[in-house]
Parts: C-alpha cells; structure tokens; sequence
C-alpha cells in the first residue's frame, strides 16, 4: 500500500481503521470518517488468508523493543466505503506533470533480468551477462507500474538485491528526449551502455523524509537518444518495502518503445 506521514501520539492508544473493498483500500487514523490514506487500486486482487499487525523502527532511529502494540482488533464484513466519491475529492499531487498534460508514451512492458546482490548501490556500469542471466517480458499494471517483487525472485541470503529492467527504444531523429521515471528503491538509467542519471528514492523516515512511494512526478531525465534503436536499461536495487518501476517518455513524437 504505501506508508503515509501521520502523527502518532506517543504512549496512548490511537484508534486505527482499515476498509478493503476488492481492490481498493482506505486507512483511517484518529478520524474515523476521513482517510489518512486512500489506495484506489491495490496490486493484487483479493484472496483468502490471514491478516497481520506490526510496527518497526527505521534504521538511523534509537530505541528497542516492541514500537507498537495492538488491542481490542475487530473484523467485520458488513462495512461499506464510497472509494468513488473519496478519490473525488482527493487532489492530484502537487507539481507531478499528469498524463492530460502532456502528450505521452507509457511503457507497457519491461523486460527483467533475474535478481542479483549488487557489489553497492553506486552502480556504474551494467551487469555482465552472467550475472543478468536472461531477460523476461512483463507488462505493466495499467497506470504503468511495474513491481518487481510479483516476478523476480530475490536471493534470501542478502537483505539488499537488484535486478535490470530494459526496453527498446526507437527513435526517428538524435536529440534528448523527456523520461519521466518512478522507481524504488535506486535507479541508475544507462543508455547504450553509459550512465546518466543515478536517484535514491529509499524510504527514509528522517533527514530526509522520504514516503517510499512510485511515481512519474520522482524524476524526469533527458535521454540522450541516438536516430534508430538505443538500449534503455535501468538497474532497479532494493532494501526494504516497495521495488518496483514505472517510466513513460513526455511530448516525444517519433518514439516507440518496445520490451526485449
């Protein structure tokens, strides 16, 4: 889902809601008739199963111990939410270019290495073949996300992993061209083989606060795109929460892409 910036009184119990309608969910906090946070469209359909409850510390905060504790946990099937009228009156994010903008091309699909330990997350050149292994096509979710752990399995021996996501593209004439990119946790976008742009959008609770969410409105990188077929790969590393990318090229006429 995400996680949101909300206020939590220290040492007192805050009343927590949460509303599953298929594959949409709110989180109230505090204020039971207005969400701290909506999620128009969750990344799996929903399934029988179990439900869970937990908290953590972020890494760079002091202290130990259980952070949260639950109490008085009840579930109900008779609950009903209007997601239609919330999403309403949600406004779009401030500053993020929307897709009515601009004239854009989003990338459907992408092809994806399996998953490897990088050596660190400044990572300047490109994975030999025999690390990468072979790429496999996936297509986005309709808004153009991609997550990564839904295909690439990730080695159980090491926290940190990354994998490769690449697409061809075609371009009628040489020039730079406009690549909005979402991603998380680090991207490092290469071009033919060169880097040029490396972005840490890794969940930080502090210094800086940073929500760990994907979005177009994270980076927009101007491609430096050669006339005919240019490789665009992006090696995606992950350490905790989210891994996922999302890219579409912005007012880019001559362009097509294509997953290889």
């Amino acid at each position: 889902m995400g996680p949101a910036a909300i206020p939590f009184d220290p040492a007192v119990w805050t009343h927590v809601r949460v509303v599953m309608q298929g594959r949409q969910a709110a989180l109230f906090v505090k204020d039971m008739t207005t969400p701290a946070l909506l999620v128009p469209r969750l990344a799996r359909a929903p399934q029988a199963g179990h439900l869970a409850l937990g908290g953590f510390l972020p890494a760079d905060v002091a202290g130990e111990g259980a952070i949260a504790m639950f109490s008085n946990v009840v579930v109900r099937t008779d609950v009903a939410f209007d997601f239609a009228a919330a999403l309403a009156k949600t406004p779009t994010t401030a500053g993020a270019p929307s897709a009515s903008e601009f004239p854009s091309t989003v990338v459907g699909a992408w092809s994806l290495s399996r998953s490897f330990v990088p050596e660190d997350s400044s990572v300047h050149i490109l994975p030999r073949a025999d690390i990468t292994g072979s790429f496999t096509r996936f297509d986005t979710e309709p808004d153009g996300l991609l997550e990564l752990h839904r295909h690439v399995p990730v080695p159980k021996s090491s926290r940190v992993t990354a994998a490769v996501a690449r697409v061809s593209v075609r371009a009628a004439t040489a020039g730079r061209y406009a690549f909005d990119l979402g991603f998380s946790d680090i991207a490092t976008v290469f071009v033919n083989g060169k880097p040029v742009f490396r972005g840490d959008a890794s969940y930080s609770f502090d210094r800086p606060r940073r929500e760990g969410l994907i979005g177009f409105d994270q980076a927009r990188i101007y491609l430096p795109l050669s006339a005919g077929d240019n490789d665009l790969s992006i090696v995606i590393s992950d350490s905790f929460g989210g891994w996922g990318i999302m890219g579409r090229f912005v007012d880019a006429p001559g362009v097509t892409v294509q997953a290889r």
